[in-house]
This record gives structure tokens, C-alpha cells and sequence, in this order.
């Protein structure tokens, strides 16, 4: 997502979607943006400016925020295949019956590998 808002890979696939699908994610989702930006800045990679702009991006953008505690447990019965935090993505799009957007190439692997959920891959 960090590197879809500093339009890198994925951000006019990103874009798209958000045009024509509603769009969830867990509550750290956003927390976890801001530290990929930031490990981006702190590489000398993106200027600060860019990390203000892409923030302001990140709050517009039309996600329905969902709260993780009640997904802890399914993403924690993931955990011999994906990180548990990403397995509490996978443990909401299941339980919305939705795809799961990502554009970690890792991730969508395990997810065509171990669950059912469908991958929308950036």
C-alpha cells in the first residue's frame, strides 16, 4: 500500500479499485503504512514532503476501517504460513466473503496456497 501511495507498483491498479469497489482493511493498516514510509524516508528514499502527502492520501482514500481483535485468532491459526499480521488481513477478507488486495508477491503466494480467499494482486 506504502509504495502504491508514493505511486510505485501498483498505484494506478490501486487507484482503480478504490474507483469501483468498496475497500476493508484491519485498523493497523494504517500504522503499518506510516512505518513502511517512514523506513523509506530513513533510506534516503522519499523526502519528507512525499511521506506528508502520501499520509494525507492514505486518510482520504474511501477504506473501511475494521477493528483486528476479533480476528486475532484465525490469523494466529495462519501462522505456520504467513506472518500473523498479515494473516489478519486474510482473517478479514474471509470473513467479508472478499478478495484481498496486496502487492506483496510473498503474500499473495500463501494466500493461493493456503486459503481460499480470492487475490487481487497489484
Amino acid at each position: 500500500m506504502a509504495d502504491a501511495l508514493v505511486r510505485g507498483p501498483g498505484y494506478r491498479e490501486l487507484r482503480a479499485v478504490l474507483r469501483h469497489q468498496d475497500v476493508h482493511a484491519p485498523d493497523p493498516l494504517y500504522a503499518e503504512v506510516l512505518s513502511a514510509l517512514r523506513r523509506m524516508w530513513a533510506a534516503g528514499d522519499l523526502p519528507a514532503e512525499h511521506v506528508d502527502a502520501a499520509l494525507l492520501d492514505l486518510v482520504q482514500l474511501p477504506i473501511e476501517p475494521h477493528a483486528s481483535a476479533s480476528l486475532l485468532r484465525r490469523a494466529w491459526s495462519l501462522r505456520d504460513n504467513v506472518w500473523v499480521k498479515d494473516g489478519i488481513y486474510i482473517a478479514l477478507a474471509e470473513r467479508l466473503q472478499s478478495g484481498l488486495l496486496t502487492t506483496d508477491a510473498r503474500l499473495a503466494k500463501a494466500v493461493r496456497e493456503h486459503t481460499g480467499v480470492e487475490l487481487v494482486q497489484l
